[in-house]
């Protein structure tokens, strides 16, 4: 899961040589007591393969997800694919003025210790993850109070409709905890766990670098737990995760590398699952700040040339990505089909722009050849493929393009000078499409490293913040509108959440909304 976006971004793993030594420590830990695995079909929970470097049971222990993902940790909001909040360990909640929000609390709810969910207990956790944060979203920002035991209300300085989408988000990390019992424990990974500083259905009861092991708590709030232990894997690799479901040491891997996807099909045991939602963008991003992106008929143009049925055909061997038509999902229901291929319109634009061919087939203006360099995340392969499919489809159209790899795409005095396309994943499903603007789009935004500097954009993007997503679905619209107006920057191809399952967990479906352990989740029927 930017920086300015949220505040951890799913990263890949380290080398493979890594990867393998962490996959045999997490098969020798078992259960976290130096026990050798139960490989044995009669084990009934669930051993989940995660993409995190580490296990930990700190607020902000892991690098990908969130402790919420797994079973562990709630937030008061959830929300969901659509772009709504609804309530979790909340109530309800309402906006009662222009800069006030209330929430109101369940009086069921229980830490893992039995310590009462209460208001000031919920505005403690608040608050002490505002301070571990970046101070820059509408929680941040918002005075805290509780008012009553059940009762917490959220004062913003300006109109904000962003409160409940930041409560909501995972990757605000608002979770609700015990703040004082972890201020005892400190960075102690160990007296973190014998705190029961947690609310979910599933209570941590061991832990080690690879793997914490929870099973049911006794008060939860919610449905009874079904599984009688969650084994969550720390296992940072994609291949080693895959490996770990093969080998029948995991029953479920969350994010399997995309190029062995094809082949999942045709191995015994084993089965592909994705949500139903494709909503991880390969977002590119174009330097506006030096050519040929400084020219907007260039940009236009090679946007156009995109064949973007193709690319999501051929990454990966095709079945992994679905076709971008637009910089949202057209699934939301304020995306807007903006993204189209016309291979002599983007020939014509260049044409009456001054881009003109070169005895090499590559177009020239003014002494500067139309060459693109095209950089994509490190840790993913199939944006090198898709890069190189680019290459060989625009070149007939002049454009040379060049490829390159850079290891943090939040680091762009790390990048070469020369960069013009950058490719990073992004989130954008409905609860991330306004943070997405305010960073990569709205100028000064923390990710706008393309220099895009619009007025237009920036007021857009201001109305966004103020309303709440129901009310700004016009909004997001006229947006997607300017963006593809201007060819600021695309999207290539869209990748679902996805996971590989053993026949046990066949049924299994990821949370496009990365809740990916619930108290219902069970084995398949009839397993």
């Amino acid at each position: 899961m930017s920086r300015t976006v949220s505040r951890r971004r799913s990263r890949p793993g380290a080398s493979r040589v890594l990867a393998g030594v962490v996959l045999l420590a997490v098969l020798a830990a078992g259960c976290g007591g130096g026990a050798a695995p139960d490989r044995s079909a009669a084990y009934g929970g669930l051993r989940l393969a995660v993409p995190e470097p580490r296990a930990s049971v700190q607020p902000r222990g892991f690098a990908g997800y969130s402790i919420s993902s797994y079973g562990v940790g709630e937030h008061l909001l959830r929300a969901r694919p659509d772009g709504t909040v609804e309530p979790w360990l909340a109530q309800s909640y309402e906006r009662v003025g222009p800069t006030v929000w209330r929430v109101r609390l369940r009086g069921d709810v229980t830490f893992h210790n039995g310590r009462p969910v209460d208001a000031p207990a919920v505005v403690a956790a608040l608050r002490r993850q505002v301070e571990a944060g970046y101070g820059n979203d509408a929680v941040a920002k918002a005075e805290l109070k509780a008012e009553g035991p059940l009762t917490v209300t959220l004062t913003t300085e300006k109109p904000s409709g962003a409160v409940p989408r930041d409560l909501a988000s995972l990757h605000r990390y608002y979770m609700i905890y015990d703040a004082a019992a972890a201020e005892k424990a400190g960075t102690d990974e160990q007296k973190l766990l014998a705190a029961g500083i947690y609310t979910g259905p599933y209570k941590p009861v061991s832990i080690n670098q690879q793997q914490i092991t929870a099973r049911p708590y006794d008060g939860y709030w919610g449905p009874e737990p079904a599984l009688p232990e969650i084994r969550i894997l720390s296992i940072g690799d994609p291949e080693a995760r895959l490996a770990a479901v093969r080998s029948g040491e995991a029953d479920i891997a969350l994010s399997p590398p995309a190029e062995s996807i094809r082949s999942i099909g045709r191995a015994g045991g084993i089965v592909y699952r994705r949500a139903e939602l494709a909503q991880r963008a390969a977002y590119m991003q174009l330097n506006l700040r030096r050519p040929p992106f400084d020219d907007l008929a260039a940009r236009r143009a090679f946007l156009l040339g995109i064949d973007y049925a193709r690319l999501s055909a051929v990454a990966a061997g095709g079945g992994v990505f679905d076709r971008a038509v637009g910089l949202m999902p057209v699934s939301l229901p304020f995306g807007v089909e903006t993204q189209r291929t016309d291979a002599s319109a983007a020939a014509a634009l260049l044409q009456e722009a001054g881009w003109t061919a070169g005895p090499d087939g590559v177009r020239v203006k003014d002494g500067t050849p139309l060459r693109v360099h095209y950089q994509h995340e490190g840790g993913y392969p199939e944006y090198e493929a898709i890069g190189v499919v680019l290459r060989d489809m625009l070149r007939p159209l002049g454009f040379d393009v060049t490829l390159g790899r850079i290891e943090d795409a939040y680091a762009p005095e790390s990048w070469p000078d020369t960069w013009s396309a950058s490719v990073v994943a992004l989130s954008l499903d409905g609860a991330s499409v306004v943070d997405m603007v305010s960073g990569w789009l709205v100028g000064g935004g923390g990710a706008n490293f393309g220099g895009i500097a619009d007025d237009r954009v920036d007021a857009l993007a201001a109305r966004l913040q103020a309303s709440p997503l129901a009310d700004a679905h016009g909004s997001l619209r006229e947006l997607q509108k300017l963006i593809a107006d201007r060819a600021y920057a695309g999207v290539l191809a869209f990748r679902p959440v996805d996971a590989v399952v053993n026949t046990r967990f066949s049924d299994y479906r990821p949370d496009p909304g990365f809740v990916f352990v619930e108290a219902g989740l069970t084995e398949r029927r009839g397993a």
